[in-house]
């Protein structure tokens, strides 16, 4: 008997090919030489590939969003950690938890595609600084935890079926590194913890630049080993209070 994954499968893989002449619509795009969610943009892509990425981006509307990580264990939303004020070595234990046999990308890009979404986003770091990607900068990643890369697959997923693939990224905020931002500088950067958190090195303002190089490495492995990436979503300190260093980090770095 077919099963509902099988049959949305089989539909997509003849509805592409028949519209293709034959020839899935990703294949023929990788032939191209331009990313496969840039289909029917060839021409503008030859001559500029960042206009004819915001060309599709505006025609796309519709994709999908998806918050993931280490909070979902818990249950309480990606800001648990902050809201519920949880000390760092108890939220340290949640790797041990961290079990992402349900995370099937494969699946997930064949909904988006089903439901007429053009690209999905995917939240590769959120506040708790935990990674869905592996990392040379420290362990506190999917790969570390579950041996898995979970913005790798959705990217070769992604690419494979002509979606376009976004990451979030939390460059502000990291409740866990021990270099970001004090309290001091806006209330968001830290929870409002009553004990020290033995975590937090964080001293003077040039200690943030320690952060900073992290964040730039975790960005550089983003954009290498799951390319072709769509865009990055940042979560930035729009409506926050936003810092002088970091706001200038912001506007100079490449």
């Amino acid at each position: 008997m077919t099963n509902r994954r099988d049959f949305m499968k089989s539909g997509l893989a003849l509805g592409g090919i028949a519209a293709s002449g034959g020839i899935p619509l990703y294949a023929q795009a990788k032939a191209a030489n331009v990313p496969s969610y840039l289909k029917g943009y060839e021409d503008l892509y030859a001559k500029d590939p960042h206009k004819a990425a915001l060309a599709w981006f505006e025609d796309a509307r519709f994709g999908l969003f998806i918050h993931y990580g280490l909070y979902s264990i818990l249950g309480g939303g990606e800001w648990v950690l902050y809201r519920s004020k949880i000390p760092i070595p108890e939220y340290e234990k949640l790797p041990e938890q961290f079990k992402p046999e349900k995370f099937d990308a494969d699946l997930i890009t064949d909904l988006a595609l089903e439901a007429g979404m053009k690209y999905i986003n995917l939240t590769s770091k959120h506040h708790d600084g935990f990674c869905l990607f592996g990392s040379k900068n420290d362990t506190w990643n999917s790969m570390a935890a579950a041996k898995r890369d979970l913005c790798a697959e959705l990217a070769d997923q992604c690419r494979k079926k002509g979606l376009g693939c976004f990451f979030y990224y939390s460059l502000p905020f990291d409740w866990h590194h021990p270099y970001s931002l004090s309290r001091e500088y806006g209330e968001y950067y830290r929870p409002d913890y009553k004990e020290k958190q033995e975590q937090f090195k964080f001293e003077k303002v040039e200690d943030f630049q320690k952060y900073l190089d992290d964040a730039k490495g975790h960005i550089r492995t983003l954009l290498t080993h799951c390319g072709p990436v769509a865009g990055l979503w940042f979560d930035t300190c729009t409506g926050y209070s936003c810092n002088p260093t970091f706001s200038r980090w912001i506007r100079s770095t490449p």
